[in-house]
């Protein structure tokens, strides 16, 4: 139904798998991809020590819509819609991260205004 794209390559992934395993990383707050589908673009950010465990928030913005909230380096306006938070779990492969995502991807868009379902809908847009 939707096409998801990933822009968070495995490398990178488990490369932060193994720092997340020691005491000495220092990310917290990073984004460290983005996953697109349509027009919406997902930014995966991991947040750290807010909690008993660690976590990503995957934060959904959304082309063309003007709500003053920020600006696309095309001069395009963008909204944020919220999002879902993950839990960090460090024994994780990439793939079965990726599954999981786009699970609760598809689970955030089918559950969303209708303005965010219908741009996720679209072609695959690089903002």
């Amino acid at each position: 139904m939707y096409k998801i794209v990933w822009d968070l390559s495995e490398k990178t992934f488990t490369g932060l798998q193994k720092e997340l395993k020691t005491d000495s990383h220092d990310c917290c707050g990073d984004c460290i991809g983005q996953i697109r589908v349509g027009e919406c673009c997902f930014d995966v950010v991991l947040i750290m020590g807010e909690t008993e465990y660690d976590f990503y928030n995957i934060d959904c913005y959304v082309y063309g819509i003007d709500s003053n909230y920020g600006i696309a380096s095309d001069g395009t306006p963008y909204e944020y819609f919220g999002g879902f938070c993950y839990k960090v779990n460090t024994d994780e492969d990439y793939e079965t991260f990726k599954r999981n995502i786009n699970e609760e991807i598809t689970r955030y868009l089918d559950n969303a205004e209708d303005i965010v379902e219908d741009k996720a809908k679209k072609e695959t847009l690089f903002w």
